[in-house]
């Protein structure tokens, strides 16, 4: 379960790094507040999944 929620956190990265971040250098200046916006979701959703996994996997180590 915690490999998958990785997985996931990494896919967002992914997109950010090579979807988001290039279009964001090359937006014009009207365009910048939504792609903040969108960053600063997608930083949260990143955060929240690697939170989770590791609440997962530190449960599985210590019931194990």
């Amino acid at each position: 379960m915690a490999l998958v929620l990785y997985l996931a956190a990494a896919a967002v990265f992914a997109n950010v790094s090579w979807r988001h971040w290039p279009a964001r250098v090359f937006a014009l200046p009207e365009e910048l507040a939504g792609y903040q916006r969108r960053l600063r979701l997608q930083a949260w959703t990143i955060l929240g999944l690697v939170t989770v996994a590791f609440l997962v996997a530190l449960s599985v180590s210590v019931r194990g």
